[in-house]
């Protein structure tokens, strides 16, 4: 009888982990975003140096932070930072990383969803750019990829920008994998979480004017929605990439067409 007992046991479905509380949560984030920013910093210090950028003349630093492979070179350099951090507050949580932070597949139904409405929002937001006046690609990113290009560091800022996915990684594993799961199970609930985060990572991209990052806001909370809704990470990731992508083509288009 013990013995059946116990074999049931061994069957049954461990517990869930339960994540970290709403300030616990907030606490790793910054962390994470410390050693994020401390990476950057040490990366333009190091590139500064090895361009022999005058550090008392800003415009000169300006100028070659502008760069395409400083942008990527940045990107890239802060990212296993902050991941690592997000790593180091799962396995204190006791918890394996592709649970915590729910990178499993998604449903098939929400994939398909998803990808639609990428179809309609994508040239959505680009007429309505259009209309307004602006450019459907912003200026930062046709200087960034001109520049990058030139440097022969093309495949570097496709890398950190797009292909590999290492800026959509970690604004995805902040914002719709690790601070979903603590802000989600706390008093504001999915639906303030989806609102605050998509909010916090328009805010982020300070390279653009405000008309953008409404359209980044809005695409938070598409993004955060699909998270809810299909329990997955890997969605909004995905189609993160993809729309990074697509911005990258846009621009190389661009430059061929000025060309």
């Amino acid at each position: 009888m013990t013995t059946s007992v116990e074999a049931q046991r061994s069957l049954a479905p461990a517990p869930a982990v339960a994540p970290w509380g709403f300030w616990a949560t907030t606490a790793w984030a910054v962390a994470a975003f410390a050693a994020w920013l401390a990476a950057q910093m040490i990366s333009v210090a190091i590139l500064l140096t090895w361009w022999n950028v005058n550090t008392g003349g800003l415009a000169d630093i300006r100028q070659a932070l502008d760069h395409g492979f400083a942008v990527a070179l940045i990107v890239l350099a802060a990212t296993p930072a902050f991941i690592l951090v997000i790593l180091l507050a799962v396995r204190l949580a006791r918890a394996s990383p592709a649970a915590y932070l729910a990178f499993v597949p998604p449903p098939r139904r929400d994939l398909v969803l998803g990808l639609a409405l990428l179809v309609v929002l994508l040239p959505v937001g680009d007429l309505s750019t259009w209309l307004s006046g602006r450019d459907i690609v912003h200026p930062f990113m046709v200087h960034s990829y001109v520049t990058a290009r030139e440097g022969g560091f093309w495949a570097v800022f496709a890398l950190a920008c797009a292909v590999v996915v290492a800026a959509p990684l970690t604004e995805e594993i902040a914002f719709r994998a690790f601070i979903y799961r603590g802000w989600s199970a706390s008093p504001l609930g999915p639906a303030g979480t989806i609102a605050l985060t998509s909010a916090i990572w328009a805010a982020m991209h300070l390279q653009y004017e405000m008309f953008y990052l409404v359209q980044i806001f809005g695409l938070g909370l598409v993004f955060g929605w699909l998270r809810q809704r299909s329990g997955s990470t890997l969605l909004p990731l995905l189609l993160h990439v993809l729309v990074n992508f697509t911005a990258l083509l846009q621009t190389a288009i661009v430059v061929a067409v000025r060309s």
